[in-house]
């Protein structure tokens, strides 16, 4: 199967609440843009780059409203072999997205560092992945932000199309 990453160096985080809009550049998500398209998440990877000790606790939300034309951040291949991918990663869009309420939908993953040089990988056991699929909200997208917490981080995917 090809294989992507998708990374954005240094975005500072601002905390958002259960249920709300997400901020331009204070996330950074992930999105299938067909009815057909499918990706499944193997690793999640967060480094800090605050100035100071600054804890920070982030999510990965699904989202209950799409972003509307994202400004894409082009997943780079891991192999060169792979062709084009069919889905996006991006920090801003024309319409941010709307992240999940806790009591609608959990959170996919729930991370906590010490943004000062902390480091955070998480990485999906066999069959224990998060998937994209299609292009309905709930399934399609979802993204990396503050829960609490402001600070600098540089956050990559490692993402498997199917």
């Amino acid at each position: 199967m090809a294989m992507f990453t998708s990374a954005v160096p240094s975005w500072t985080t601002a905390a958002t609440a259960e249920g709300a809009i997400f901020t331009a550049n204070n996330h950074h998500s992930l999105r299938t843009a067909a009815a057909t398209n499918a990706a499944k998440v193997n690793e999640v990877f967060v480094t800090g780059e605050a100035t100071s000790s600054t804890v920070v606790t982030a999510g990965v939300r699904r989202m209950t409203t799409n972003a509307a034309t994202p400004t894409n951040r082009v997943p780079a291949p891991m192999n060169p072999y792979s062709v084009l991918s069919v889905f996006q990663g991006y920090i801003t869009a024309t319409t941010q997205p709307t992240g999940a309420a806790l009591t609608t939908i959990q959170h996919i993953l729930q991370l906590g560092l010490n943004a000062f040089g902390g480091v955070v990988r998480w990485v999906a056991i066999p069959g224990g992945e998060w998937w994209l699929i299609t292009a309905t909200a709930n399934n399609s997208e979802a993204g990396l932000v503050a829960l609490a917490g402001v600070a600098a981080l540089s956050t990559h995917y490692v993402v498997e199309e199917i």
